[in-house]
């Protein structure tokens, strides 16, 4: 078990010192406030929902029949409603376990809520307004406090700290810090970025976390909010939160989000929920996690995990497959979900009660372990992931490369990001064996015969040329002299990737076998022609529903990877809309002719994955 020296941030924990009383601020006129929605004496709450009797009572419901809802947040033992408009955004404040509708007024900008500088401590609440460029703080009234003009060469957006005396800011070539009270602007640190903002406050404002831009990619910084010393620098962005010695941190990695939290100098753990690609929402308040994954079936399945033990505490499945547009725990620890609900035709707060007896349980296994990084990985669990891609790859006759074997095979023209968390591999490899068992024996050891080897690499993250330049992508198939290689990287959208992939290796033999696809083009709208990788030439109005052509953009470049998106698509649940169109649905037709008739299948009574979408049955076909 190690400590978190990817963040470093955990070294500081203990021994921050807490910042002095509040400052008062300039008063300014009052913001305009609307008047409140009607609000029956019960409040919001629907005591006739059938929710609450098939949970149990372990679900309350709040129909909101406001404005379009936009978010919601705790605000101490309340909750914030937001409904942004285009020029303005309304906030509403709901209290009591009814959630009756208290305060509300209008903010005269769209109040984006992932913006950093929209903070709430407590009771105060304060936000950027980039019309006016003002700093603007509301009271638990929603009456406007204070309001302060940021210098006109801010870039990005400010942050105001919560005792209100300093808000830190960056301009074109630094990070600074301007203290209210002396009206001083300290020069924090010197940085160049092209582009840089301030994005995160923590551990009692004594760490900034800054979002920047070098060389077109976005990479996170931590810094000392007293001397700028460099912290911590990542790719991409990262979800930080912390609470008293507690941490929780969203890390990017690949196509999926590692889940890390710690407490103090303690050691840092990872959390493997059931569904690892599922949305997260960390609760700090409840040192707890929610995440949702929506099912086949059209639910969406809900789990609350307990940080201290790692256990799943609870699970909840919903009709629909929406996810939560917010997960909110207040000040006393009650829950809260945000989420379109198409029975009330409207968003829907859920209160969840996670602990109560008419919970459904959990379960008894630990979904939280150790943190391991990359240069010190679970070298033993590592091991038992490749012992099981071996069992599973001499099944379908192909190699399964892992962690770092999958490195050795990229080449000048792709780069491969290396996959070393155990869970992620234990639950590829899962999945993998299920998409693999989908396709007909015969389909995967004939198509594997044109090659010595197909060897297929489960990765991080995927990068290959494009215009010159390396641009991320799910999956990528090469050949390397008489081998063939698919390679995926790990994530939501790997199991498509998956199809494409092995597709094109399939495009191969079909081609060898059949002459049908060579009237693959003729399906095309008239003039249209393949343009070889050259994105100016590409036009949308290909992709209209109506008459839709191909699947995407990346379609129009190759028939070969036309055929392998349809394809792909056709294996996915929750195509049929797609299919709709003339065009694909004649483009599936052909590909499932020419793949039966290069396997030696035509006359197999059986209906396979990717003829699920044919509007005429292939046992009906003339």
């Amino acid at each position: 078990m190690k400590r978190l020296t990817v963040l470093l941030l955990c070294l500081l924990l203990a021994g921050c010192s807490q910042k002095k009383a509040p400052a008062e601020t300039e008063v300014p006129p009052e913001t305009t406030v609307i008047t409140a929605p009607t609000d029956a004496p019960r409040g919001l709450y629907d005591p006739e929902s059938t929710l609450e009797d098939t949970t149990q009572g372990a679900l309350r419901v709040y129909p909101l029949r406001f404005s379009t809802i936009t978010d919601m947040r705790a605000f101490g033992e309340d909750l914030l409603i937001f409904s942004a408009g285009e020029e303005a955004t309304a906030i509403t404040c709901l209290s009591g376990d009814a959630l009756h509708v208290t305060a509300s007024t209008v903010v005269g900008c769209p109040l984006d809520t992932d913006d950093p500088s929209l903070q709430i401590w407590g009771d105060t609440l304060a936000y950027y307004d980039p019309n006016r460029r003002e700093t603007v703080v509301l009271d638990r009234q929603l009456k406007e406090v204070g309001r302060m003009a940021l210098p006109e060469d801010l870039q990005g957006r400010p942050l105001l700290c919560a005792d209100r005396n300093t808000v830190y800011y960056c301009t074109a070539d630094t990070l600074r810090a301007w203290d209210l009270e002396t009206d001083l602007h300290r020069v924090v640190k010197q940085m160049d970025y092209g582009g840089q903002t301030v994005s995160g406050l923590h551990v009692n404002d004594t760490i900034l976390q800054c979002s920047v831009v070098e060389d077109g990619r976005e990479k996170t910084l931590l810094l000392s909010a007293q001397d700028g010393r460099l912290l911590y620098e990542g790719s991409g962005s990262m979800t930080l939160s912390t609470v008293a010695d507690r941490f929780f941190a969203a890390l990017p990695a690949g196509g999926l989000e590692t889940l890390v939290f710690g407490r103090g100098e303690t050691e840092a753990h990872i959390l493997s929920p059931r569904d690892l690609d599922a949305c997260a929402y960390y609760l700090p308040e409840k040192n707890g996690a929610v995440t949702a994954a929506p099912q086949e079936n059209d639910t969406l399945r809900l789990d609350y995990y307990d940080l201290e033990t790692g256990s799943r505490v609870s699970t909840l499945t919903l009709s629909g497959g929406a996810l939560p547009m917010a997960v909110e725990a207040t000040a006393s620890g009650q829950l809260y979900l945000l989420r379109l609900d198409g029975s009330y035709d409207c968003e829907v707060i859920y209160r969840w009660d996670v602990t109560g007896a008419a919970v459904a349980a959990g379960d008894e296994s630990s979904y939280a372990g150790p943190f391991y990084t990359s240069a010190v990985p679970d070298r033993a669990g590592l091991a038992a992931c490749q012992a099981r891609a071996a069992e599973i790859g001499e099944r379908y006759g192909l190699e399964i490369l892992l962690w770092q074997d999958a490195l050795e095979y990229q080449g000048e023209d792709c780069r491969f990001g290396k996959e070393y968390l155990v869970p992620v591999l234990e639950r590829e490899l899962t999945l993998l064996d299920g998409r693999l068992a989908r396709f007909p024996a015969e389909v995967l050891s004939q198509s594997c015969s044109h090659f010595t080897s197909l060897k297929l690499c489960l990765v991080r993250s995927l990068e290959t040329v494009s215009d010159g330049a390396f641009e991320d992508v799910n999956g990528f198939q090469f050949f390397r002299d008489t081998d063939a290689y698919v390679a995926v990287a790990v994530g939501r959208e790997a199991e498509e990737a998956l199809y494409r992939g092995l597709y094109q290796v399939m495009d191969t033999h079909v081609m060898s076998k059949s002459m049908v696809l060579y009237r693959w083009e003729a399906l095309n709208p008239q003039g249209f022609a393949y343009d070889m990788g050259d994105k100016t030439q590409r036009n949308s109005a290909y992709l209209a529903e109506k008459d839709r052509a191909f699947v995407d953009e990346e379609s129009m470049a190759y028939a070969r990877e036309d055929r392998s998106r349809v394809f792909a698509r056709a294996m996915l649940p929750g195509q049929e809309a797609l299919f709709q169109s003339p065009i694909l649905q004649a483009k599936l037709t052909m590909l499932c002719e020419a793949i039966r008739n290069s396997y030696g299948l035509r006359k197999s009574p059986q209906v396979f994955p990717w003829e699920q979408y044919l509007q005429i049955p292939w046992a009906q076909q003339d």
